[in-house]
């Protein structure tokens, strides 16, 4: 029979998750863990890691390593999605696919998710120069010229990282930029900025990696294919959250407001990584918010 009451429940098992599970596991906190995908998915694709301390290769070894201590650790992971999260006084009720759970405290560690968008020919290029982190994979083109597509603001924050790192960046807009007017003005003070507004990409292609974008301009019709080596895609995300009816917890964009805990406005709930308000949404900075919050929870069971 499956115990379906714990100390604490963690939803998502990217680095946040699997980190805050760690530490609990340590303070012999009662877990239990939901996963709806596999055990650090997302980080298993990523062309490269170079930017976690002590770890120098591909998404899908890290997530190799990551998997390998959440087995050493005996950290019980349920392969569920989860449906929605009750408060009942101090108790939260998790409903998720295959039944009912209740835990004296939550942390949420679901990330965000990218919009659907697919270019034509884009999966013959995963891992092989299409990308959706420019601090993740930039660095693998410093020498190379590369693109950038989207309109909004994350699109041209991107672009000003990469502008300082390739010899040539494609901006590419299928409308009109619509982002801060700082960040605009900084893109386009880059030589070797080529801005391309009113086109969408209608091809990817190459061998066996990424050599060239095939693009249609939105009011002429005219086509154009250009020489690139990586394509950085910005079509917008959105957090993981739908299952949580707590709205005051969110702030404007939808992402979850945290304490120095990790804490949200509701005691008990925590959350960590890419679906909190933090500025950088990266690997390392999911890890230590998992480390806080598993701390956070031990001070908030010790003060029930």
């Amino acid at each position: 029979m499956i115990k379906k009451d714990y100390d604490c429940a963690i939803i998502g098992m990217g680095p946040g998750g699997i980190t805050a599970a760690i530490y609990l596991k340590r303070f012999n906190i009662d877990i239990i863990c939901f996963e709806k995908n596999s055990i650090a998915s997302k980080v298993s694709k990523l062309n490269e890691v170079d930017n976690y301390p002590g770890i120098f290769g591909s998404g899908e070894n890290l997530a190799k390593h990551f998997i390998e201590q959440v087995q050493q650790n005996e950290i019980p992971v349920v392969n569920s999605s989860v449906q929605i999260i009750q408060k009942n006084d101090d108790l939260f009720v998790i409903q998720t696919d295959e039944g009912f759970y209740n835990a004296k405290s939550v942390i949420v560690c679901t990330g965000i998710r990218e919009k659907e968008f697919k270019i034509p020919g884009e999966d013959s290029f995963e891992k092989r120069g299409i990308s959706r982190c420019a601090i993740c994979d930039g660095a693998l083109y410093r020498r190379r010229d590369i693109a950038v597509y989207g309109h909004k603001n994350t699109a041209v924050i991107e672009a000003n990282y990469l502008l300082d790192i390739s010899p040539k960046v494609y901006f590419i807009a299928d409308s009109k930029l619509d982002a801060d007017e700082s960040e605009t003005a900084l893109m386009k003070k880059h030589s070797n900025l080529v801005l391309l507004e009113n086109y969408k990409i209608i091809e990817a292609k190459g061998n066996f990696a990424l050599e060239s974008l095939v693009l249609k301009n939105n009011e002429t019709n005219e086509e154009k294919e250009i020489k690139v080596s990586g394509l950085f895609l910005y079509v917008g995300n959105s957090t993981s959250t739908q299952f949580l009816p707590f709205p005051d917890i969110f702030d404007e964009k939808g992402f979850i407001e945290v304490d120095d805990k990790q804490e949200t406005k509701i005691p008990g709930l925590f959350a960590v990584g890419d679906v909190t308000n933090s500025i950088l949404k990266q690997i390392v900075v999911a890890a230590g918010d998992g480390a806080k919050a598993s701390l956070g929870v031990k001070k908030y069971l010790q003060g029930k």
